[in-house]
């Protein structure tokens, strides 16, 4: 189980510094990491190291500054992130909360071997959700504004995995007058999500990955979806309106 206590750390390696001296053996100091994060600045990025068992063994903040750290001697593992306002963040692990959608999460996940008394790393945080900008069209005159939800199947993104965390995902994206809206998805592992217009129930996370997006990539592109409600056709471009990748019937 992730788990630490910083306290309990900040005196281990004052005790481990305080021991060290150059005339007597330095393999029991601990390893100074310094890191170094690209593309940070004017965002506050926090910092966890993780030794092979999932334990947090060192953690910091940097606003894109040299950051120097004190860690055990060993194979770690560095993560970085930064964009966190709804979700949740817990051994590792970013949770969104029921009915909010995903934070503007940056991240980044490296391994590094600190079996030396100095080691560095540069972060290089890449974007961890996808803008979908929909658009619903000839909705029939006269009807109040449809409810739209989304669903899905992955609830967070583990940070020393890299990977999404599967779990129920549900928000209510409000429509504007226009037809309009733009919401946040966290990274996905599939197609699983579904679309909610009224009392349809449209397949909208398989049509995404027929339309050749890939929810694999370091940065997520942003998702644009054109709803005809009358015509019952969806059409998806991949960072533009203008360009089409895939239609389907509904």
């Amino acid at each position: 189980m992730r788990g630490h206590s910083l306290l309990d750390l900040f005196f281990f390696f004052l005790l481990a510094c305080a021991s060290c001296s150059v005339k007597e053996d330095r393999s029991a100091c601990p390893c100074i990491l310094s890191l170094y994060t690209s593309d940070a600045a004017g965002k506050t990025v926090g910092v966890e190291v993780w030794n092979t068992d999932g334990v947090c063994v060192a953690a910091g903040q940097t606003d894109g500054t040299l950051l120097e750290l004190p860690v055990p001697r060993g194979h770690l593992v560095v993560t970085a992130y930064s964009g966190l306002t709804d979700c949740r963040l817990f051994g590792g692990v970013v949770s969104i909360p029921r009915g909010a959608q995903m934070d503007e999460l940056c991240a980044w996940r490296g391994e590094t071997d600190c079996s030396g008394e100095q080691a560095s790393l540069i972060l290089f945080l890449h974007k961890q959700w996808a803008t979908v900008n929909l658009k619903l069209q000839n909705y029939p005159s006269g009807d109040t504004s449809p409810l739209l939800k989304i669903e899905g199947a992955v609830s967070g993104y583990d940070l020393p995995a890299g990977n999404p965390v599967d779990g129920g995902f549900l928000f209510l994206p409000p429509l504007s007058s226009a037809g309009d809206v733009a919401f946040r998805l966290p990274r996905q592992n599939g197609g699983e999500l579904l679309l909610g217009i009224g009392p349809k129930l449209i397949a909208i996370g398989d049509m995404i990955v027929k339309s050749g997006y890939d929810w694999a990539e370091a940065d997520l592109d942003d998702i644009y979806i054109l709803v005809d409600y009358l015509e019952s056709t969806v059409k998806i471009g991949i960072s533009d309106w203008n360009e089409v990748s895939y239609e389907e019937n509904f």
